[in-house]
């Protein structure tokens, strides 16, 4: 990808972010997979819009999705992550736990 090049070239950071879901099993359980899937939906929307149109979010096949924050340190990123899950869960009904973890070019 085009984050990965720029790092080989010039040493441009950027964060690639694994997200997964520590509440899927109980909410699949208790409310079923469609409320599930419907909240995880609505988690990537808000996430999308908190990070702004710069960044890309993908959802995943499984119960993990990613982003990629080009041009981001992993420290810098990193600091982000309780604003960016507040703003992205600010309008679910359901806690689906989300968690975020970063990588960066080095971990690869």
């Amino acid at each position: 990808n085009s984050a990965a090049k720029r790092f080989n070239e010039d040493r441009t950071p950027f964060t690639l972010v694994n997200i997964f879901y520590k509440n899927e099993r109980r909410i699949t359980a208790e409310f079923g997979v469609r409320q599930f899937a419907e909240a995880r939906d609505r988690f990537i929307a808000g996430l999308r819009s908190a990070l702004g149109g710069a960044k890309l979010v993908v959802k995943g096949p499984s119960s993990y999705d990613f982003a990629l924050l080009p041009q981001t340190a992993v420290h810098v990123a990193e600091r982000d992550f309780k604003n960016l899950r507040e703003r992205a869960t600010s309008t679910l009904r359901l806690d689906i736990g989300a968690t975020l973890k970063a990588f960066g070019p080095e971990d690869f």
